[in-house]
């Protein structure tokens, strides 16, 4: 039992009052906030390893928001979501023809283009 105004979230301390609030773990007097709860429950985001609140891409066994899920050649999130995979990495069509593909050089040499971090 608790006074009102005693009940705080264990992680950002702000009294949880009467709103929604959840334990931190199986029998535990310790409570959290729902916005606390929302962040220690979420997804974490592969590229910036923030909670994934919003709309996210799931690729690569992850999870990403759309911001971060971007090209590995010129670094711009993928339009529509649509990109090429080549050795674990993700690359826009213009860039993977870019820096991927075997590119004719002259009429005679070819070259393979492969793009470094």
């Amino acid at each position: 039992m608790f006074h009102i105004t005693c009940l705080k979230c264990s992680v950002c301390q702000r009294t949880l009052g009467v709103t929604p609030c959840y334990p931190m773990h199986a029998f535990s007097s310790a409570f959290r906030c729902s916005d606390c709860h929302r962040e220690a429950t979420s997804p974490k985001c592969h590229g910036c390893k923030r909670p994934t609140f919003e709309k996210c891409v799931s690729a690569f066994d992850a999870y990403w928001h759309e911001s971060c899920f971007k090209c590995k050649g010129c670094k711009k999130p993928f339009k529509r979501q649509e990109y090429v995979v080549h050795d674990g990495c993700a690359y826009d069509e213009d860039c993977y023809y870019r820096f991927v593909v075997k590119v004719e050089t002259t009429t005679t040499n070819k070259k393979e283009k492969s793009f470094k971090d």
